[in-house]
């Protein structure tokens, strides 16, 4: 319950507090397919700014990142994914290791990217792909299940998706 609260003051301090973002900032680009409309983003450097630690020692970090793409159609059948690279490592998130807990919310045009660390990280870079229903549907049709597609490999979704 801790965790819960202590999430929700961060995350409105930071909406209280945060500047509208330049959209030049964060490109995304769309390519479309026979079947439907992937919109994806090139690497994004996010600024994290460290929280008070918790009773683990990780402080979390939250950082919104503005994504049109992200409407009714997706929040209600599409697919958000995720990907967030610290170094030279690639993770599908949500994922936990290495003292670092990264997770994310999406709402209508935003997603919110929670990172909490023992480490000291002030800079990451993320990576999203947004498929509407009909995109879902086609890749569901070719033989991947929705599981397969929330958890898939960094590796597998550049192929995929022509990810850079």
């Amino acid at each position: 319950m801790k965790k819960v609260i202590l999430a929700t003051i961060i995350s409105a301090f930071v909406l209280a507090s945060c500047q509208k973002h330049n959209d030049e900032l964060y490109k995304t680009e769309t390519v479309t397919t026979p079947d439907a409309t992937i919109s994806k983003s090139g690497w994004q450097s996010v600024s994290l700014q460290g929280g008070t630690p918790n009773a683990r020692g990780l402080a979390t970090s939250v950082a919104l990142l503005p994504a049109k793409a992200i409407n009714e159609d997706v929040l209600a059948d599409g697919i958000v994914l995720l990907f967030g690279k610290t170094d030279a490592t690639v993770n599908t998130l949500p994922f936990s290791g290495s003292g670092t807990d990264w997770n994310y919310n999406v709402s209508n045009g935003v997603i919110d990217l929670s990172v909490s660390s023992s480490n000291s990280l002030s800079t990451a870079s993320v990576l999203y792909v947004i498929l509407n229903t009909a995109q879902v549907s086609a890749l569901e049709k070719s033989g991947y299940s929705r599981n397969d597609l929330l958890n898939i490999s960094y590796e597998k979704a550049k192929v995929l998706f022509g990810l850079e």
